[in-house]
């Protein structure tokens, strides 16, 4: 299961001291949020896993806006622990598209804000005024939700469900495991279809304009 395996690297993931404090999700830091992902994956919440994962990602861009770090390497922390959680928990999410449409309502609902005082994780010498950077976090946020919510309506048609998971296997999986060529391409060619006939476009469609 994907929640095992997700189980195993979290296990490895050090965190840094005191951003476990509770506080609320509108307020809390990036890495306060990620953590929180973290928690809810252990404990086989999906649906507070994706939606803390997605606010995680959007407040450490926040963060990083209104906070420019001195340098690239001053934020990796932060990078490098999303990095580590991400690719499993996006897997986790693809396998049920009911509860990651919930935790996409949520998000949708939810407003980051930065408490006075705050102080991110990294030096930053040029603090950015919080009106300056807002308008493109909302077009961010926006833009993230409405193309989760086309994959994941989407993958909540059983056959589309089949062949995405088909296609990502031949991606993903070890290479012993993946399916024969044929089988892949015939994956790619149905979603591609099925976007088709629901006028809509998917990663199969936006794929193939590249």
């Amino acid at each position: 299961m994907l929640f095992r395996r997700l189980a195993i690297v979290l296990l490895a993931v050090s965190i840094l001291p005191g951003i476990r404090a509770q506080v609320s999700a509108e307020t809390e830091s990036s890495m306060a949020l990620l953590q929180h992902a973290v928690d809810a994956a252990k404990a086989n919440h999906l649906e507070d896993a994706v939606f803390y994962f997605y606010a995680g990602q959007l407040r450490r861009r926040l963060e990083v806006a209104l906070f420019p770090p001195n340098s690239d390497e001053d934020a990796e922390g932060v990078y490098a622990f999303q990095y580590t959680i991400g690719q499993s928990l996006n897997l986790a999410a693809s396998d049920d598209p009911a509860a990651s449409l919930r935790a996409l309502d949520r998000y949708d609902r939810w407003k980051p804000t930065v408490a006075p005082g705050f102080k991110p994780l990294w030096p930053s010498a040029h603090p950015v005024k919080p009106a300056a950077v807002l308008p493109q976090i909302e077009a961010t946020k926006r833009d993230f939700s409405v193309h989760m919510r086309l994959l994941m309506t989407l993958l909540e048609d059983p056959e589309y469900f089949k062949q995405f998971h088909i296609a990502r296997d031949c991606n993903m999986a070890p290479v012993a495991q993946r399916p024969a060529g044929a089988s892949c391409k015939a994956a790619h060619d149905s979603m591609f279809r099925i976007e088709k006939q629901r006028g809509v476009e998917g990663m199969e469609s936006l794929s193939r304009k590249e």
